[in-house]
């Protein structure tokens, strides 16, 4: 049996080393390869993609965020052209942790709020391309603006937030309950943005979306593209070591009588 779960550790090792090599090589290709367009060069493209029947153009641009009517972030209180805010409850998984270990914690999302008017990426034009926050939501790298951890106990918390405990009532009546940690990102106004994905028209706008005619990546992110280009090494190293842990592990396995 532990020579069958050997082979098994090495097989699914080796192969998750090489599709994270294949996709991360695929994506620095991809970046390589494309040239950074001004926001114009992009509406150009679009264009001529249109002509040749398409409706979607894959880009890489460069420009500032921007939002017509910014609005006031919940948790910070910072003006921002988007943010993300969450509210979510903890508990301790004590059901699962031998006693006198510490236990691990659990967390769940309880409020999500994200900001409603559009947000664009302009640069020296004028022109403004609009984000599809639905379609990059998960895609986009935002800058930390708060984190707060209150515990159960907080008046703070009953204070600021008596409906939301009234609300889940039950949960928060839990022996493992600790607690609820605020966390919020975005994007400010003006902030340097980096961007890849399909440029498409919809209601006389020209929105950036994630790429579907292709598997190519699409993102927005506050990185430099030689930034995203070290990130995604980085991410190939760390694939590589867990991968060669299980290999190993694979390998001892197959020794073990």
């Amino acid at each position: 049996m532990t020579v069958m779960f050997g082979i098994l550790f090495i097989i699914g090792g080796a192969a998750y080393i090489l599709y994270l090599l294949h996709a991360s090589m695929q994506r620095a290709a991809i970046l390589h390869q494309i040239r950074t367009a001004s926001l114009l060069d992009a509406e150009k493209a679009l264009h001529n993609a249109e002509k040749a029947g398409l409706n979607r153009c894959y880009v890489e641009l460069k420009g500032t965020a921007g939002c017509d009517k910014p609005p006031t972030a919940p948790l910070s209180g910072r003006t921002a052209a988007y943010y993300e805010s969450r509210i979510v409850s903890v508990r301790a998984n004590r059901r699962l942790i031998p006693n006198g270990r510490t236990p691990s914690q659990s967390e769940k999302d309880v409020i999500c709020d994200i900001s409603g008017p559009p947000v664009y990426v302009t640069d020296a034009s004028g022109l403004k391309i609009y984000i599809d926050k639905k379609a990059l939501q998960g895609k986009m790298e935002l800058t930390p603006s708060y984190e707060r951890f209150e515990p159960k106990d907080s008046t703070w918390l009953r204070r600021n937030w008596g409906k939301l405990l009234e609300r889940i009532e039950t949960e928060t009546n839990s022996p493992d309950f600790l607690g609820f940690r605020l966390r919020e990102s975005v994007l400010l106004p003006g902030q340097p943005l980096y961007l890849l994905g399909e440029i498409y028209r919809a209601q006389n706008k020209l929105y950036l979306g994630a790429a579907t005619l292709s598997k190519k990546p699409s993102f927005v992110s506050c990185s430099s593209g030689s930034h995203v280009l070290h990130d995604f090494r980085k991410q190939r190293l760390a694939g590589f070591v867990i991968g060669s842990i299980v290999v190993l592990i694979g390998i001892v396995l197959l020794f073990i009588r």
